[in-house]
């Protein structure tokens, strides 16, 4: 009997090629033969480092698979070491809304005028590209998706009234706009109406007032806008199927506090106590809800009604302790891929995301802001596991919260504005020495830190030489981080919180003078952002 030692090497590994890399890799221990396939075959290699670097094998193109080997392993080495290979600034633009997503830096010049900059990778061959759209409406907020080509744009309301303040020296025209909120659809490219978008390209959302900020974000065909009010009125979530102008889900409600995509059909919506609401609710901790919204009605509802899947609490706090507010943040999108142009060579995989939450929390005059890390696995496994047509499973905060999270105090001078601070696995911050919660006022930053939770790099990394990185010096460290980690907050909390998830933790100077606030990540570039009175300016940093 012929056995598969017999067949031509080429066509076994063609067969290899074909498993899961957990399985390829298992190979190695069937036989010497197998062993020698597997680790000398390119092919193999590079799916073993795609799967530790979290990374998808991109489209065809002239590279290779042993060119594209070498740039991945090129490109993690750089991203271990924070070796970036270029370094530029570029000016801050005035026109007060911005955005990053998709390697684009998108800035309002002025209300009517956006420039737009496709950030370069050395590493991956992506070159810089800048282009600028002039608008025939009032931008109020946009959002994008190069991928899609798309730009959302939402138009300003129209004016209702205009009043007149008398101030110490002169009188000021205070313009009052409508809560008629119209959503563009239009290209990235070109300011033209998407070819996708229905006829006419326009959205339309009423709110019930006129002080609204927004979160806008897009899931392929999915686009959701979250209209937060900046007093009494309510907030809003509405997703829509933009290519058909259809809505799929409209939430509104005091406790809408955040959002962010989890998969092709499920949101992550974080909901808070509010002190507005009469009666209380019954759980008064925060929690996030993971809600089908493709199953939702698409009329509006309350939130507090909608039916979800499943609920996850934070840690039980004292009655006097108060959520004041919650963030969410992850990108890219769950089923986000890069342009076909360029044509890189691979680009972060869809299958992990790190979800961010940032939570503000206060007793009495003194306030905590709190970060937790929630790896996307960490949720969807307590989804994954729930009977069919089983919903409403709420998983209190010691069934996921301890060993699938990591909680630490935010980092000194974290921004509610440059919000852009997570990508794939990774989040990046300032650092500043000195306690997080210190009373002090945090001067600015010469140093970046980035904390990666990418669980396959963390344990090749152990297996391989342990915590610490070699040759270290005091302005470059890397650790990996195992031990569990504590908050304690004896007046919010009503008990220690124990998190584990591991994670490594890089940190490097990025200039011994120049000093910045924020930072933000892209999948090829840090961007630190200086946005004093006196300097206003971003500074890219890219691989």
């Amino acid at each position: 009997m012929t056995s598969i030692s017999h067949l031509p090497l080429e066509l076994v590994i063609k067969i290899l090629c074909y498993l899961d890399w957990r399985d390829a890799l298992s190979c190695t221990q069937v036989c010497r033969l197998f062993n020698n396939i597997v680790n000398e075959s390119v092919e193999l290699q590079y799916n073993f480092e795609l799967a530790a670097a979290g990374m998808e094998d991109g489209p065809p193109s002239i590279l290779s698979i042993a060119d594209r080997l070498h740039c991945l392993r090129r490109r993690e080495a750089a991203w271990n070491r924070l070796q970036w290979t270029s370094d530029q600034t570029m000016p801050m633009q005035s026109g007060g809304v911005w955005e990053l997503y998709g390697g684009v830096l998108a800035q309002a010049r002025s209300r009517y005028e956006l420039c737009f900059t496709r950030l370069p990778s050395q590493i991956r061959g992506i070159e810089q590209k800048d282009w600028e759209i002039y608008l025939p409406m009032l931008v109020r907020d946009f959002g994008m998706e190069p991928s899609l080509d798309l730009l959302v744009v939402v138009e300003q309301g129209s004016v209702l009234y205009v009043s007149y303040l008398k101030c110490v020296h002169r009188s000021v025209d205070q313009i009052v706009y409508s809560g008629n909120y119209r959503i563009h659809l239009l290209q990235l490219s070109t300011g033209k109406t998407h070819h996708d978008a229905p006829n006419p390209a326009l959205l339309h959302h009423q709110t019930a007032g006129a002080n609204y900020s927004f979160v806008i974000q897009i899931s392929r065909e999915y686009l959701a806008i979250m209209f937060i009010s900046s007093d009494d009125n309510d907030s809003y979530l509405v997703v829509w199927n933009w290519k058909t102008g259809e809505i799929e889900m409209s939430l509104r409600g005091l406790e809408i506090g955040s959002f962010g995509f989890l998969t092709e059909r499920h949101i992550l919506l974080a909901v808070v106590d509010n002190p507005l609401i009469d009666p209380p609710p019954e759980h008064t901790e925060p929690s996030l809800l993971v809600v089908d919204f493709l199953k939702a009605p698409n009329q509006p509802m309350a939130v507090l009604d909608v039916t979800f899947e499943c609920a996850f609490h934070y840690p039980v706090m004292f009655p006097w302790a108060s959520a004041l507010a919650i963030s969410v943040r992850s990108d890219p999108s769950p089923m986000w891929t890069p342009h076909p142009d360029p044509r890189v060579p691979f680009h972060t995989a869809q299958r992990d995301r790190l979800f961010v939450i940032t939570l503000w929390v206060a007793e009495g005059a003194n306030i905590s802001t709190l970060m937790l890390f929630v790896p996307s696995f960490t949720i969807l496994d307590k989804l994954n596991s729930l009977a069919p047509g089983i919903s409403g499973r709420r998983f209190e905060w010691t069934e996921w919260g301890p060993s699938g999270t990591q909680m630490r105090f935010a980092p000194r001078g974290h921004s509610m504005v440059w919000v852009c601070y997570v990508f794939g696995m990774s989040f990046v911050a300032p650092y500043r020495p000195g306690l997080p919660h210190a009373a002090d006022q945090p001067t600015g930053a010469t140093r970046i830190q980035v904390f990666d939770f990418n669980q396959l790099a963390i344990k090749r990394q152990l297996a391989q030489g342990g915590k610490f990185m070699e040759d270290e010096d005091e302005d470059e460290v890397t650790r990996i981080i195992t031990e569990p980690s504590t908050v304690t907050l004896n007046r919010i909390f009503t008990r220690q919180i124990v998190t584990s998830l591991p994670y490594r933790w890089r940190m490097k100077e990025v200039s011994e003078t120049q000093t910045f606030d924020s930072a933000m990540l892209s999948e090829d570039s840090i961007v630190t952002v200086s946005s004093g009175p006196d300097t206003r300016k971003y500074r890219v940093l890219s691989f």
